[in-house]
């Protein structure tokens, strides 16, 4: 086998959680769920975010929003770039569109040209150059930067990622955008084109405001002994394979639980999304070893935007979790693990249902909606099955089938 950022191929089960003295998972889960007597006012179960959505991609921030409310969330709002706001808006009128960000002008369609929009986008993608590895320190979309952050203290969860692209203008704004984040302490949902900026602009050595609101905000958290607090907020990387190991590469990592020690916090968890998915966080409970398998079974599909419809579950959910007001709750410490946890087998039920019904034609609409009458079953089901885990290690071989 190659000799790169991966040290196994296949989901090896060698063990299984423990659910007697402790709640399992998914109770643990359904305690996070906001009670129809505390939702007084719109809002109480949730307001979230999602960044993302350029002129190729108006379905993922569509698919990952509309996840999110459909799990629950009250209010969803979508922070994209100007050229996707219509298309988003005409997926939903459920969703609070704001097109703050710019493309850069080179992208930008001209109207007085023969050649259509796609035309060009076709033709730039055929002679553009190579995506940067590293943005300018200082790269900045002033009002967009501007806008978010008039936003971002009524936000409970935002996530960044789903249909980004690769802009170099807008991923400058965006750069700003997840350090006012992640400087708010809200919980955050890093995805698709969010881990490629995380890469190149997220690296102890990079001159950046991201960078340095992570070394600020692991500085604090190793204040507390490097152990998760009640009030520290969650960054959740959802990685496939290949991103993973993109990722890893970058951060000169050679696993995934180095990556966790020494660029991430103790609160902090990696999704990796595939055909069974891997939830790798700091253990420190023998009783819940890291990596954690969701053993839930989902769909043999892989269209695309199904890790979307997670990202959004999971938005919800690590919102839920973060302002879960049952003390006892809040001070669990693997709260954030099941609220993962239940996030990836609500989007697995959700698939399940969907193929049952559709087959082949399967489609990531279709798992959406699907995600409410999911919900209904993963809240009411009898006893949880015991959770397998997998030998820890990095990220699964590429080939592995990814959803």
């Amino acid at each position: 086998m190659s000799q790169r950022h991966r040290t196994f191929t296949m989901n090896t089960e060698h063990g299984v959680v423990p659910d007697g003295r402790e709640p399992s998972l998914i109770n643990l889960y359904r305690r996070l769920i906001p009670d129809w007597t505390a939702l007084a006012h719109k809002g109480g179960a949730g307001r979230v975010a999602v960044v993302g959505g350029c002129l190729e991609y108006t379905g993922a921030p569509y698919f990952a929003a509309m996840a999110a409310t459909y799990t629950g969330a009250d209010l969803a709002y979508v922070f994209c770039e100007q050229s996707a706001a219509i298309p988003i808006k005409a997926h939903a009128a459920d969703l609070i569109v704001i097109p703050t960000m710019h493309a850069s002008e080179a992208r930008i369609p001209a109207t007085n040209q023969r050649e259509g929009p796609v035309d060009r986008v076709l033709a730039e993608q055929a002679d553009a150059p190579p995506p940067p590895t590293s943005l300018p320190a200082e790269t900045d979309d002033a009002y967009a930067v501007h806008i978010f952050g008039q936003w971002l203290p009524r936000l409970h969860a935002v996530a960044f990622g789903p249909g980004l692209g690769r802009d170099p203008r807008v991923l400058g704004a965006v750069q700003h955008m997840l350090a006012m984040a992640v400087e708010q302490r809200v919980p955050i949902i890093i995805d698709a084109d969010a881990l490629y900026l995380l890469g190149v602009a997220g690296r102890a050595g990079d001159d950046t405001r991201l960078s340095r609101a992570l070394a600020a905000r692991r500085q604090r958290e190793s204040a507390h002994g490097g152990a998760a607090t009640t009030a520290a907020a969650p960054l959740v990387l959802t990685p496939n394979a290949v991103e993973g190991n993109r990722l890893l590469h970058s951060f000169q990592s050679a696993a995934v639980e180095r990556l966790l020690e020494e660029v991430l916090t103790a609160a902090d968890l990696v999704v990796e999304k595939g055909t069974l998915d891997r939830l790798h966080f700091c253990a420190t409970d023998a009783r819940y070893p890291s990596p954690l398998l969701c053993s839930e079974r989902g769909s043999p599909r892989r269209c695309g935007g199904q890790g979307d419809v997670l990202c959004g579950a999971l938005l919800t959910s690590m919102a839920w979790a973060h302002r879960c007001l049952d003390e006892s709750v809040r001070r669990h410490p693997h709260r954030y693990l099941a609220a993962a946890h239940g996030a990836c087998r609500l989007t697995r039920i959700a698939a399940r249902m969907a193929f049952a019904e559709r087959y082949r034609a399967t489609v990531a609409s279709d798992v959406l909606a699907q995600v409410g009458p999911a919900f209904r079953t993963l809240e009411c089901e009898p006893a949880t099955p015991p959770t397998r885990v997998v030998q820890a290690g990095t990220f699964a071989d590429a080939s592995d089938e990814q959803r």
